[in-house]
């Protein structure tokens, strides 16, 4: 455990470059955050968030470039510290979102972005309502495709795997925490903890592959593996955001609606990685947002297959 509760090597900001990559620094200049940008050059802007073990390279492939050309929208998709190559947080020090609106605005500055739309999966559904709580004004609509929710909301429900339950409560213990990160990271296979450890996305993968979209299946493993390949700390650093409470008001979020602008959450009633329960509970607490739900099929990964990704961009669009 001592071994593994370890600073992470810093980022090489030539390494991120020279994976395509663009980056900046934090707010507070400490740490490296990469981002990556692909899309209609002239189109309007949309920020996305990447799900847990995942980077800013997930809406990059080929297909979601083709997609975000046609549909005229430049995104802007942010790695979490941590994961990929983005600077982890020094060890010890429990992550919040307090940090993340002045981390996402460093990158909006530099791409000379004003009003943009929002979209987030999984974990990144809570780092994009901290960004729309803290610039309502700016966001133009946003898309919540199946967030978590607090553990509060999570211990008043069944259907969540006993190994799920006990990993996220490992990894929220400092030393304990760091030792499961690094097994996770150096001994399980992005595939076998994908496929067997989260039977909905196992189900799904298996539905991509007999529907010939194997290619998508690919690019999810291969965004797993670049997600650790720096560091085990992403696990860590980004575990409190997962299953904490807010340090914002969620009502706040329910401004972008008041404005006009659309706040779509998605579910889908197979969904046991983020039950349905998870999504009420965003809905109810974000006045003025809508349900989008999806069949059963796919489970968590309801957004994976590139027409219902479209659909769930497409709801939020003016």
């Amino acid at each position: 455990a001592l071994i593994a509760h370890r600073q992470a090597p810093p980022i090489d900001v030539e390494a991120v470059e020279a994976d395509g990559m663009r980056w900046v620094h934090s707010a507070d200049g400490t740490r490296v955050i990469e981002y990556g940008v692909c899309g209609d050059t002239d189109g309007t802007p949309i920020y996305f968030q990447h799900t847990y073990g995942g980077t800013g390279k997930i809406p990059l492939s080929e297909a979601h470039c083709k997609l975000w050309e046609e549909m005229h929208l430049r995104v802007i998709s942010i790695t979490m510290p941590g994961f990929g190559l983005s600077d982890a947080y020094p060890v010890g020090k429990i992550r919040t979102l307090k940090e993340w609106p002045s981390d996402v605005n460093q990158v909006l500055l530099k791409e000379s972005v004003d009003e943009f739309y929002a979209m987030g999966t999984s974990a990144g559904c809570i780092h994009v309502a901290a960004i729309a709580a803290a610039y309502p004004s700016r966001i133009l609509g946003v898309a919540f495709a199946s967030p978590t929710a607090p553990k509060e909301v999570e211990d008043q429900i069944s259907g969540i795997s006993t190994a799920t339950r006990v990993a996220k409560a490992m990894l929220r213990m400092e030393y304990v925490g760091d030792l499961l990160a690094d097994f996770i990271t150096n001994v399980v296979e992005p595939e076998d903890m994908m496929r067997y450890g989260t039977t909905d996305v196992g189900a799904a993968f298996d539905r991509l592959e007999r529907e010939g979209k194997g290619h998508l299946v690919e690019h999810f493993l291969k965004d797993s593996r670049r997600a650790v390949k720096n560091t085990h700390r992403g696990w860590v650093d980004n575990i409190h955001v997962v299953m904490d409470d807010p340090p914002f008001n969620m009502t706040t979020v329910g401004k972008v609606a008041a404005n006009g602008r659309r706040v779509v959450i998605t579910t889908a009633r197979d969904d046991t990685t983020n039950p349905p329960e998870f999504q009420k509970w965003f809905h109810a607490a974000i006045p003025g947002s809508t349900l989008l739900e999806f069949g059963e099929g796919y489970g968590h990964m309801h957004f994976a297959p590139m027409e219902n990704f479209a659909k769930i961009v497409s709801s939020i669009l003016l």
